[in-house]
């Protein structure tokens, strides 16, 4: 999967993104410090369309993850994905 790979050289371990076998989402768990809250609103801040896991929850603490949709994309656009993620992580 395009988006793994990319994700994984790119990111260098800052996330870890689920490898999907099919569908039109994966996870990617967040693996430093940073809120999945914040890292996804300077994304979108950025063009980038993603959404936190953990505006799911309410009771119960979840692992900060992001929620990445690959369906239709084209790989430049996931590798220009990749690319716009990296720079929020580094900010």
């Amino acid at each position: 999967m395009l988006l793994k790979e990319a994700a994984d050289r790119h990111l260098k371990g800052a996330v870890d993104v689920v490898r999907a076998a099919s569908g039109m989402r994966t996870i990617a768990w967040v693996k430093t410090p940073s809120s999945d809250i914040e890292i996804a609103a300077r994304a979108r801040s950025l063009g980038l369309d993603l959404t936190a896991l953990s505006q799911f929850t309410i009771r119960y603490p979840q692992q900060p993850a992001l929620i990445l949709g690959f369906a239709g994309c084209t790989p430049a656009e996931l590798r220009r994905g990749v690319s716009v993620l990296a720079s929020v992580e580094n900010r």
